[in-house]
C-alpha cells in the first residue's frame, strides 16, 4: 500500500531518476534539494511499506494571476518497471489534486519531457498549453560570435549591476522576452546560487533583468520592462550573462518555440535545440467553486 510522508531530511541515496528531465536538469533537481531551505520547496516521499519508492516536490506559483501548485519534479527509484511508475503517477496525481482542492487553488502546473508521460496526464484531463525547446551551445563559439558583432558593447549610458534575489518581486511588471511570460515565473528559480543580473542607467532605473546560474550554465530569465521593449535590452542582458560564466556548456530554458525573434537570435549565436518540453496545466475552478 502506498502512502505519503513530507520529507524531514534530503536522501543520501542517488539511486532515484527524475521522471522528466534529461541528465542536466537532473543536476538541478538535486542543487535544489541541497537548497531546499531556501526554495518555497514542498518536498514528499512516496513510501510502499517501509521502502521509500520516489520523492516529489511541488510549490506555489502565481500562473496568469492564477494560484497554481507548480509540481517541479516526480523522482522514481531506478529500475521502477512501466507499469509500477504509472501506479505510483496515479498516487501521486491523487495527492496532489486533492491538495489542490482542499488548498483552493485554481490550477496545476506541470512540466514534462516525456512523450508517453504526455499521454499518461492528458487521460488525467490536463492539457498541454505551452511547447518549449531547450537550447544548448559552447560558450567560446558563443563568444567568438558575440565578440565579433558590432553591438557586443554596452552603450556608455548603462551599466549591469547585481540585485538581491528578493528583487524579482519588484520587477512583476516586466515582460519576459519570451510572449507568455512574466517575471512572477522568476520565483521557481529563486536560490542563493542563482545570479539575478540587471541593466540600468546611471540613475539606477532598471530596464531589464537576466537570472543565471553559472554552475550549469543556464540562463533562465530575461525580462524587459513593457517600455523598454525592442531596444536591445534583452540581447546585452544575454550577453553580458554569457560573457561572465565560466562554464564552457551554455543552455537556454524554456524558451518558446514559436517566437521566431527569440529562435532567430539563439541560432544566429550557435545555439540548437536540445530538449522539448510540454507544459501541462489542469483547471481546479470547477472543484474549487464547489468548496467555497
Amino acid at each position: 500500500m502506498l502512502t505519503i510522508r513530507e520529507m524531514k531530511s534530503v536522501p543520501e541515496d542517488s539511486s532515484f531518476i527524475d521522471m522528466r528531465h534529461t541528465n542536466r536538469d537532473v543536476k538541478l533537481v538535486e542543487a535544489l534539494e541541497k537548497v531546499k531551505s531556501y526554495c518555497p520547496l514542498c518536498a514528499f516521499e512516496v513510501m510502499d511499506g517501509d521502502d521509500v519508492v520516489a520523492m516529489t516536490y511541488a510549490n506555489e506559483n502565481t500562473w496568469s494571476g492564477q494560484k497554481t501548485l507548480f509540481i517541479s519534479s516526480m523522482k522514481m527509484r531506478k529500475g521502477t518497471d512501466g507499469i509500477r511508475c504509472r501506479r505510483i503517477f496515479d498516487f501521486l496525481l491523487d495527492f496532489y489534486e486533492e491538495s489542490a482542492v482542499s488548498g483552493k487553488y485554481d490550477a496545476i502546473l506541470f512540466e514534462d519531457s516525456d512523450i508517453e508521460l504526455r499521454g499518461f496526464f492528458e487521460k488525467r484531463g490536463y492539457s498541454v498549453i505551452r511547447e518549449l525547446g531547450n537550447f544548448s551551445a559552447k560558450r567560446s563559439e558563443i563568444v567568438k560570435s558575440l565578440s565579433a558583432r558590432a553591438d557586443a558593447g554596452l552603450p556608455s549610458d548603462y551599466k549591469f549591476i547585481k540585485l538581491d534575489l528578493e528583487d524579482i518581486y519588484k520587477y512583476s511588471s516586466f515582460q519576459d522576452t519570451r510572449p507568455g511570460w512574466n517575471t512572477s515565473n522568476l520565483s521557481i528559480v529563486k536560490n542563493k546560487f542563482n545570479t539575478m543580473l540587471a541593466l540600468a542607467d546611471r540613475s539606477d532605473a532598471v530596464y531589464g533583468v537576466c537570472v543565471y546560474d553559472d554552475r550549469f550554465g543556464l540562463v533562465s530569465r530575461i525580462a524587459v520592462h513593457p517600455l523598454s521593449r525592442r531596444k536591445g535590452f534583452g540581447s546585452m542582458l544575454f550577453k553580458e550573462a554569457v560573457h561572465r560564466m565560466t562554464g564552457e556548456d551554455i543552455f537556454v530554458s524554456d524558451i518558446i518555440t514559436k517566437s521566431e525573434n527569440s529562435v532567430l537570435f539563439l541560432t544566429n549565436m550557435g545555439f540548437s535545440v536540445s530538449e522539448v518540453k510540454y507544459e501541462l496545466h489542469k483547471e481546479f475552478n470547477e472543484a474549487y467553486e464547489k468548496n467555497t
